[in-house]
């Protein structure tokens, strides 16, 4: 398991990671590698297809402006690019989406965005909520009536992709997540 931020920037993991090659046992390893996508390009790609197989993961928490301003720095272009760069590849991928009050009105133009680039539609890849539970930023202490709006504003959107692949990548707690918004507050 290589964990990031961005695994590939500590010293010494890619020589590790040449090391195992040279060995010839990389061809038996199986990758699970946690990374904001800075580093990857074409060249890293080829390596890494040295080893067994690779799954990946990464986090985008929301369309351009969203993201950018959770994570405070300008990184979506370059990670919609090096996803884009992994399509097609025969390797797993999951986008993890950290969900609070900062995103969740974005929910459903996030959704309708990754359906559009095409990034998930090969079946591999998926997203998965991870609900953040901070008490400052748990979802579930918004008003019960915008709860409820949010709620229907996803479900749309999710009626709208329902019959197209994309749907089907979206299998980690996204029904949780829109049972819970309808809960009312006394489920809490």
């Amino acid at each position: 398991i290589l964990v990031g931020g961005e695994p590939f920037v500590m010293p010494g993991m890619i020589k590790f990671l040449e090391k195992l090659v040279d060995m010839g046992n990389a061809k038996n390893l199986r990758l699970n590698i946690s990374t904001n996508l800075s580093l990857i390009n074409n060249k890293m790609l080829k390596f890494l297809g040295n080893f067994k197989s690779i799954f990946w993961s990464t986090s985008i928490d929301g369309t351009k402006d969203v993201h950018e301003y959770i994570r405070n720095h300008k990184s979506f272009n370059d990670i919609i690019k090096h996803h884009k760069l992994l399509s097609g590849r025969d390797e797993y991928f999951t986008i993890t989406h950290a969900l609070s009050i900062l995103n969740i009105n974005d929910v459903s133009d996030f959704l309708k965005y990754m359906a559009e680039t095409g990034i998930l539609e090969d079946g591999k890849r998926s997203i998965a909520f991870n609900v953040v539970e901070n008490p400052d930023l748990v979802v579930w202490n918004l008003p019960y009536e915008i709860r409820l709006k949010i709620k229907e504003d996803i479900s749309e959107t999710l009626n709208g992709l329902r019959d197209t692949g994309y749907y089907k990548s979206l299998t980690w707690r996204i029904d949780d997540i829109l049972y819970r918004l309808g809960q009312k507050p006394e489920f809490f």
